[in-house]
């Protein structure tokens, strides 16, 4: 999901209070040091997670976190852990490991070009592209299966699957051991469907 998480919370850490989180890349984040391969925004290890975790403040040394709450919330769904809180929640994956990707948002020039409202997110295939890129060579390294939850849904685009990054998506669901979640709309409310009635 492109925004972020709030990796401090028990959801997301095993039974010994350690994250499951492998990985976040935060493209928000110029201060630190790009993954390898990406010059951009900031990657925080499971190491730097952990460490953050044993401080007062983690946001303090990782200063990652989800704003929305939107990231936070499909990633709970997807992985969240049961550690016997009596929260009666338990996710999709509850073992899974998680990285994150966190994707910068789209400049106001194609914002406005687009004439997207300024309190709607709204992010560049490119960036998308760049952590699904990201997220597949993650799984090349550990030689296990991956599902990317791509949670953006929205109604732009061709509809037709004919664009650059629906092509890449594509390519890359057709790899072994991958799967490929993409929301296909979440506007509703927004009074853009279409309706009609027939005799």
């Amino acid at each position: 999901t492109p925004e972020g998480i709030r990796y401090d919370l028990d959801v997301f850490k095993r039974p010994d209070g350690t994250s499951r989180i492998l990985s976040i890349w935060d493209q928000t984040i110029q201060e630190g040091n790009p993954p390898e391969g990406f010059s951009y925004g900031t990657e925080y290890t499971n190491e730097m997670i952990n460490q953050a975790l044993q401080r007062e403040n983690p946001l303090s040394l990782v200063p990652s976190t989800d704003e929305l709450g939107h990231g936070t919330a499909v990633a709970s769904v997807a992985a969240g852990s049961d550690l016997g809180y009596a929260l009666n929640f338990l996710g999709a994956a509850p073992d899974a490991d998680i990285v994150m990707v966190k994707c910068k948002q789209a400049k106001q020039y194609l914002r406005d070009y687009y004439l997207v409202p300024g309190d709607v997110p709204a992010y560049t295939d490119a960036d998308i592209g760049r952590a699904v890129k990201y997220l597949e060579g993650l799984a090349r390294v550990g030689q296990r299966p991956v599902v990317i939850c791509l949670g953006m849904g929205t109604n732009w685009g061709t509809h037709t699957g004919s664009s650059i990054l629906a092509r890449y998506l594509s390519r890359v669901a057709g790899k072994r051991n991958r799967v490929l979640i993409v929301a296909g709309g979440n506007e509703g409310k927004a009074a853009h469907h279409f309706s009609a009635s027939f005799e």
